[in-house]
Order: structure tokens, then sequence, then C-alpha cells
């Protein structure tokens, strides 16, 4: 059992948690964690119920099995005049990759967007967090403002 408080607030009841002046209320952890009580962390086992974890799950497995066919039928990087086996491939592999773009076949040009898909992701993530960042950062000063900003 879980103490939370319960506040009445005309036609809701909202459960607040520790900073309620109100008695406490004894509630199950579920009754609990279905109204989000406020010290209560993610488990695995609730994570794995988002279906964005498995939507996310779906996707990179399909892209590791494309990725490996194509790799597989069309002899990369054997057959295109490099070979690497070991770590540090993935770089090898995007700066060799422009090769698959010569004979102008719909395979091909599927694994060069499979080799390019984690770098644009990885870029495109970078640049939207810096974008959300920026966008959030307010710059409160002025070149004919007496008074600086505050730290």
């Amino acid at each position: 059992m879980t103490n939370v408080w319960l506040v009445s607030d005309g036609f809701k009841e909202v459960l607040l948690g520790a900073f309620c002046p109100q008695t406490p209320l004894n509630v199950s952890r579920r009754e609990a964690a279905i109204v989000g009580e406020e010290n209560s962390k993610p488990t695995l086992r609730s994570q794995m119920r988002n279906p964005y974890f498995w939507a996310g799950m779906v996707v990179g497995i399909t892209w590791i099995a494309v990725f490996v066919w194509l790799s597989i039928d069309l002899g990369w990087p054997d057959n295109y005049g490099f070979h690497c086996h070991g770590k540090g491939c993935l770089f090898v592999e995007i700066w060799h990759s422009p090769t698959l773009l010569k004979h102008n076949r719909l395979k091909e040009f599927a694994l060069f967007m499979c080799v390019w898909t984690l770098p644009a992701l990885v870029l495109g993530v970078w640049a939207w967090v810096g974008w959300k960042k920026l966008k959030n950062k307010h710059l409160n000063f002025s070149l004919f403002d007496d008074n600086p900003p505050p730290p």
C-alpha cells in the first residue's frame, strides 16, 4: 500500500502525492500508478507495454533483416572491390557505398539506402535535439540595454 492524498476538486477527485496537507488515503500501488503517482519509476514491464517500444523493435529488426538479405544477395562488400571483416566496418561500408549506385539496379539502391539510414537517423536526431535546445533558449540581451541579463 502507498500513501497518497485525496483532494476533492468540485466534480472530480485528484490524487496528489506527498505535498498535499490533507490526510493520507491508502490505495493500492496499481491504482496510484494508473493515476500517475509522482514518485513512481517506470519499470521494464510498463515500458514494454508501450506500443512505441514494439514499433521500434519491429522497425529495427526489419531494417537488420533487409540489410543482411541484401548484403548476402549482392555479395556486399566482397563483390564490390573491398573487404572488411572486423570492428569498424560500418564506416568503411559508408565510405564505399557510392559504388552501389554505379549499376542503377533497385537492390543496390535499396542497400545504399540501408547503409545510409543509420547515419541519417543519428544526424537527424542530433539536429532535432539541437533545434529544440536552441528554440527553448531565451536570449535575453540587447546591445542598447544597460542591465545585463540574469545568470
